[in-house]
């Protein structure tokens, strides 16, 4: 068996949490992380490291966006840049 079917249980949930996260901007749940968290912490008890579960979190990433890129733009931007959130009055001046 490959790493990558070794680690899959571990993601179970994350492509969804991050499908409706990049589709409305809104910040994972509290209930949404502590399962991340409770995941995180089983497949370092059975002896997974943390850089393959990084590795393939980042590659689900790479797939769930590729076809979203807007969304993935949208939720990696910097919010002081959003101008939906404030008028134009309220925006910070350049130097």
């Amino acid at each position: 068996m490959d790493e990558w079917e070794t680690v899959r249980p571990y993601l179970r949930g994350y492509a969804e949490m991050l499908t409706g996260v990049s589709a409305t901007g809104r910040r994972p749940t509290r209930e949404e992380l502590d399962e991340r968290r409770a995941l995180g912490e089983r497949a370092a008890e059975d002896g997974h490291s943390l850089r393959a579960l990084v590795r393939h979190h980042l590659a689900a990433t790479r797939a769930a966006w590729r076809t979203a890129l807007d969304s993935a733009d949208r939720v990696l931007a910097d919010p002081r840049d959003r101008d939906d959130d404030r008028t134009h009055d309220d925006a910070p001046e350049s130097t």
